[in-house]
């Protein structure tokens, strides 16, 4: 199985291993194995290293999505991939987020209205916010980048 794996394998610049089969709509190649079809990534690490232990994820030291080469992948939870993600600049956070209806500006402001306790309901009506946006900024839920 592992050399059938193989076969759909080109090795690429920095080491990753392109997966050459069919992707998802993601950009991860999709493989069979088995008897069931996942992500070539996780079948890599199942044929190089073994099992999967339940909850956790098959994460990329490479961010290179196609990328099977087992060198360049690590178990971790759904939650170290989320860290993974922020800590290289991977997520669309704050106004970067194009469904934000805030700015960072605006959520400067914002905190130093909580700050004179200006109660989160009137904030929301202000910026047009549910008030749970408001509360949210306030316990330091979203929008932790602007002090």
């Amino acid at each position: 199985m592992l050399e059938h794996f193989l076969s759909f394998i080109n090795e690429e610049i920095d080491g990753c291993w392109i997966f050459l089969g069919p992707w998802d709509g993601a950009g991860y190649g999709l493989f069979s194995y088995k008897g069931f079809r996942d992500r070539a990534h996780r079948i890599s690490w199942i044929l190089h290293k073994g099992d999967i232990q339940d909850g956790k994820s098959v994460l990329h030291t490479c961010d290179n999505r196609p990328c099977c080469n087992p060198d360049h992948l690590w178990l971790g939870s759904q939650q170290d991939n989320i860290d993974d993600m922020i800590a290289k600049g991977r997520a669309a956070i704050g106004e970067a987020n194009g469904q934000a209806k805030l700015n960072d500006a605006a959520v400067t402001n914002i905190k130093k209205l909580l700050d004179n306790n200006l109660h989160h309901y009137r904030i929301a009506e202000m910026y047009n916010v549910d008030e749970r946006t408001i509360r949210f900024i306030r316990d330091g839920i979203t929008w932790r980048h602007v002090l």
